[in-house]
């Protein structure tokens, strides 16, 4: 027996619909500068939720945003330095 709502799997071309990024402030020689990350990605379920997979074991102690991802799975202005 199969339940036809999909609640614990994203979709199932397993690419993700939006990038997790973090920002966070690093100190360099010249001073602060504010620095982006990657934390992880998130897709849009059947129901409409949002699945978040974080990449890895890792401390967020900021805001996390999301970014949709692009064909390859990364949007370019989340990785613009």
């Amino acid at each position: 027996m199969t339940d036809d709502i999909n609640t614990t799997e994203p979709r199932n071309d397993n690419r993700p619909d939006y990038v997790a990024v973090c920002y966070h402030m690093v100190q360099m020689s010249n001073g602060w500068r504010r620095r982006k990350s990657v934390v992880g990605a998130a897709w849009i379920k059947d129901n409409g939720s949002l699945c978040f997979r974080p990449a890895g074991k890792q401390v967020v102690e900021d805001d996390i945003y999301f970014y949709p991802a692009n064909d390859d799975g990364v949007q370019d202005n989340a990785m613009a330095a």
